[in-house]
């Protein structure tokens, strides 16, 4: 029994403040854009415990496809929980309901696309920004799965067929 109680203390639930992003997240965005992410930095916390894991990075808006957002910073948390995982170079889409206050990026409102996805007018991305298809069906089921710190665990291997 003291093992188990001493097992059990390690696991702990994890539930994120934000949705997971889906097709009706594109649809009520009044302002969608892709970034550039052009630096980072950790801002520390005085005494915290456990440490504060935000994030403040410089980016660079590449185009607007719905409203307009003037954003040269964002920030976002790296903590383990449902925190977000970005890479500097890299592009990313936002999509949000306002642009009042500060931009706050995690996997409920952003995906990550290449350069070239960045640059074409005509795909899948625009596709799913104009309502020609969803989110889901271009992007797969977890669109922004790559951006979480800890990733889904696979999924389980198929159950061989009876004979």
């Amino acid at each position: 029994m003291s093992v188990l109680a001493v097992a059990s203390l390690d696991a702990g639930a994890c539930e994120c403040s934000y949705p997971f992003l889906e097709n009706r997240t594109v649809i009520e965005a009044r302002h969608i854009f892709i970034f550039q992410l052009l630096g980072a930095k950790a801002e520390a916390g005085e005494g915290d415990n456990p440490p504060v894991n935000r994030v403040i990075a410089q980016i660079r808006i590449v185009k607007q496809l719905r409203g307009r957002s003037e954003y040269a910073s964002m920030e976002y948390d790296t903590f383990w929980c449902c925190g977000t995982r970005l890479d500097i170079g890299h592009f990313y889409v936002a999509f949000l309901t306002d642009t009042d206050g500060p931009f706050v990026g995690n996997p409920g409102n952003l995906i990550e696309v290449s350069e070239s996805a960045a640059e074409d007018v005509s795909g899948k991305l625009y596709d799913v920004v104009s309502g020609k298809r969803t989110l889901e069906s271009e992007y797969g089921e977890f669109p922004s799965e790559r951006l979480f710190q800890v990733p889904r665990p696979p999924e389980p291997c198929p159950r061989p067929a009876a004979r």
